[in-house]
């Protein structure tokens, strides 16, 4: 009797990492393209700028892509993604040619609540399903959203929240940085357009 209840929960645990890459689809190839814009207390726009990510290739579970926030200089892979039984984990370009070790970008179960640390020890927890995004790229329902919580320094607090749409991946980041409990800096990404093939 105990056989048929391990095909279950095996089932629904492929359900929940793949109901998770759907939040985080990894398409060789393609690239997303967004627009950053920071604010701070003194000037209403401090810095505008095109970033992208590009993934470069697969190799069985794992991608290598980049996230270039230079306006196009380089192309050479500075973060690995990994698609695992629960989730999607990243590692990120530590030296010339090192990597972080992989920790989880989204894991499952999508439900409220749901924690994991990153790599340097920061709390990401699940704090809202189901509502709708609307970015340059379009309107995108069922989203969901994470929040990292991190203290830079000891008189400094960061809270950088993420919006995932399903089929899509990260169409929206927000950072806000406080100083001594103050509100100093906004950095808000949005995509501005669907993924579509890069142009290599």
């Amino acid at each position: 009797m105990a056989q048929p209840f391990r095909k279950v929960q095996s089932s629904v645990q492929t359900a929940e990492a793949t109901a998770v890459q759907r939040y985080f689809p990894l398409r060789a190839g393609y690239v997303w393209t967004y627009a950053e814009r920071v604010v701070t207390a003194s000037q209403t726009v401090l810095l505008q700028r095109r970033v992208t990510l590009t993934v470069h290739s697969r190799h069985e579970n794992e991608y290598v892509a980049h996230w270039d926030f230079q306006s196009g200089r380089t192309h050479l892979p500075n973060v690995r993604y990994r698609v695992v039984a629960d989730g999607v984990q990243q590692a990120q370009l530590a030296g010339d040619t090192a990597y972080t070790p992989f920790a989880y970008l989204l894991k499952a179960p999508l439900v409220m609540g749901t924690t994991w640390r990153t790599v340097d020890g920061h709390d990401v927890r699940i704090t809202a399903l189901g509502f709708s995004c609307t970015v340059p790229a379009g309107t995108f329902g069922a989203c969901v959203e994470t929040l990292q919580e991190a203290e830079p320094t000891p008189q400094s607090r960061m809270l950088t929240q993420y919006h995932f749409a399903p089929d899509i991946g990260l169409v929206w980041q927000q950072r806000r940085l406080f100083q001594q409990e103050l509100l100093e800096r906004i950095d808000i990404m949005e995509l501005q357009r669907l993924p579509e093939p890069a142009q290599l």
